[in-house]
């Protein structure tokens, strides 16, 4: 192979995994946009469940901590979504110490988001079916 064709080899190679990359990074900031609307819509369901039926609850301090984890989450996927926008944005090369922030990020909003549904699911059962 001459030096030439090694080049558009290798460059072909970089597009490649440049394009991989970048559908990557879409596919992160799709998910956590349903996170976020997940997230969301269940503190939306969550105050209306309240308003009808707030007498009578124990363990109170379960909904605090769905609140807080639902809310954590909410705030955790926003700020992965900004920083997949804007990777998308400069499509250049992520810095090592970028990606591990935003993989952390990510991880602490999936596990926030599953610490809350746990956390409802246990409150539930234990007003409404008496655990």
């Amino acid at each position: 192979m001459t030096k030439g064709a090694d080049q558009a080899d290798t460059s072909q190679v970089q597009t490649e995994d440049g394009k991989t990359l970048l559908e990557s990074e879409k596919l992160h900031f799709d998910a956590m946009k349903h996170l976020t609307t997940l997230s969301s819509g269940s503190v939306l369901l969550l105050a209306t469940f309240l308003e009808k039926f707030s007498k009578g609850l124990v363990w109170r301090w379960l909904l605090a901590a769905t609140f807080g984890c639902f809310f954590l989450s909410m705030l955790s996927s926003v700020s992965s979504m900004l920083q997949s926008a804007n990777y998308v944005r400069h499509t250049g090369r992520i810095a090592r110490l970028e990606r591990g922030v935003r993989e952390t990020i990510y991880y602490f909003s999936v596990i926030t988001y599953l610490l809350g549904i746990v956390s409802l699911v246990f409150f539930v059962m234990k007003n409404f079916y008496k655990v």
